[in-house]
Formats: structure tokens, C-alpha cells, sequence
């Protein structure tokens, strides 16, 4: 078996969720029931904590292993290892051929 899907992860960096902004979006629903957002006077636009969107850009989101037989897994982990094992020459082959996104 070679490769798999990996993808970006399916939400936007924490801080970047309507959660954690201000303004008119100053409610939030648990479980049906709006209650006011305690910390309304926040309002986090990108850029404000890179960090975290450094990370968010930079990390991938592997297949869930529901319902998966041991031996699939097994071969995903070997994927893995042998991703890191050639990572150099991944990159150098990524550059060449524009495999990143810009």
C-alpha cells in the first residue's frame, strides 16, 4: 500500500473561530441555548497570535483509524516512517517541482 489522504486540518486556528470574536457574533449556542460570550470586548484578526497559525499551516490531518483492521494501521505507520525517512530528498524533489503551496 502506498499513500494515503492527508489534508489540512478542518477548522481554522482557535482564536480565528467566531467564538473568540467580538462585536455583533457576541452570543454562542451550547446545546440549543444562547448564552452572551464572556469575553466579547475580544476580537483576534490573523496575524495577532502567529504562532498558532504557524502551527495551523504547518500540520496535517492523518485518516481516523475507526473501525480499522490492526494490520491497515500497521501499514499507515510504516507510510509514516518512511515519509520521515526521506523527507530531504521530498523536499529537494517539492522544490523542483512546486509541490507546496505558495
Amino acid at each position: 500500500m502506498e499513500g494515503f489522504d492527508v489534508g489540512i486540518p478542518g477548522s481554522k486556528p482557535l482564536h480565528l473561530l467566531n467564538l473568540f470574536q467580538g462585536g455583533e457574533k457576541d452570543l454562542y449556542s451550547f446545546r440549543g441555548v444562547y448564552r452572551p460570550l464572556l469575553n466579547n470586548y475580544i476580537n483576534y484578526k490573523e496575524g495577532d497570535l502567529p504562532k498558532s497559525e504557524y502551527y495551523y499551516k504547518h500540520t496535517l490531518s492523518f485518516p481516523t483509524f475507526t473501525f480499522v483492521d490492526k494490520n491497515v494501521i500497521d501499514k499507515f505507520v510504516e507510510a509514516i516512517k518512511k515519509i520521515d525517512e526521506n523527507k530531504e530528498e521530498l523536499i529537494e524533489y517539492c522544490k523542483i517541482n512546486g509541490c507546496f503551496k505558495k
